[in-house]
């Protein structure tokens, strides 16, 4: 297995995209300490395990993530992953961050 895994947390959530595992968000025991690098796509709370190549990918997406969060549940549709919580898409297709606007109708 080649990669690093990410840190050992709990209150993560998980799902299965093609050979990917996906882990978002999530506690661990560096949350509090970490610095926020959501303005570059870049975070620690989001990690790929590819299960064709058995390596991990700290994932990096056009847009800004949302914060990081645990108790939250992430479903796959197709390409795409969908954080119910927040209302969060993160298109694995296009690599990109996409926040979802309710309407009130």
């Amino acid at each position: 297995m080649s990669g690093t895994p990410p840190n050992p947390r709990y209150g993560h959530s998980a799902s299965i995209s093609g050979p990917d595992i996906v882990f978002f968000g999530g506690w661990t025991l560096e949350s509090g300490k970490r610095l926020d690098k959501r303005e570059s796509g870049n975070t620690e709370y989001f990690t790929i395990l590819n299960t064709n190549t058995m390596s991990w990918d700290l994932a990096t997406y056009k847009g800004k993530a949302p914060h990081c969060r645990y108790g939250h549940t992430i479903t796959s549709i197709g390409p795409h992953l969908l954080i119910f919580g927040i209302l969060f898409l993160i298109s694995l297709t296009y690599k990109r961050w996409m926040g979802i606007q309710q309407s009130n109708k």
